[in-house]
């Protein structure tokens, strides 16, 4: 499970550093290697670790129908943006320029451990998208149901 979040910097080539304790175990054991990139659900870009993503997309898209707009939406969101990276061997990934671009992600980002997936944001947008959800914490804990 990947927990915490973490400033970090996208380099001049769009690389940016996956935290050392999440490439060495994904919670499972796992070597963190091969992973996929997409658009986030939030403003920002969600990083899956190839078991993962095949566990929660690619097995599940053969169940979306086409014809159906919002299954559409849902491809042209999510799977039509995903690319395969392989993280090198200093621990980066290159983020694409289009999705970098579409977040809003220069320099400054937070790298955020959303448990079956990293999130990356623009620090700004980050900690913008936290004061909003601390505005309406309890609702979201009434929604959610869990106790604490």
């Amino acid at each position: 499970m990947f927990t915490g979040n973490y400033e970090y910097t996208v380099d001049d080539r769009g690389r940016v550093a996956i935290p050392a304790l999440w490439r060495k175990n994904t919670g499972n054991g796992v070597l963190l290697e091969n992973v996929v990139i997409t658009r986030g659900f939030d403003t920002c870009i969600a990083i899956y670790p190839h078991e993962q993503w095949k566990t929660s997309f690619e097995d599940n898209i053969s169940q979306l129908d086409y014809r159906n707009e919002m299954h559409r939406h849902f491809i042209h969101m999510f799977i039509s943006a995903a690319v395969h990276e392989k993280i090198d061997k200093q621990g980066r990934i290159i983020l694409p320029a289009s999705l970098r671009t579409e977040m809003n992600i220069e320099k400054e980002t937070i790298i955020e451990g959303a448990g079956k997936f990293i999130s990356i944001w623009s620090k700004k947008l980050f900690h913008n998208h936290i004061q909003s959800i601390r505005e309406q914490l309890k609702d979201v804990l009434a929604c959610v149901e869990i106790k604490i």
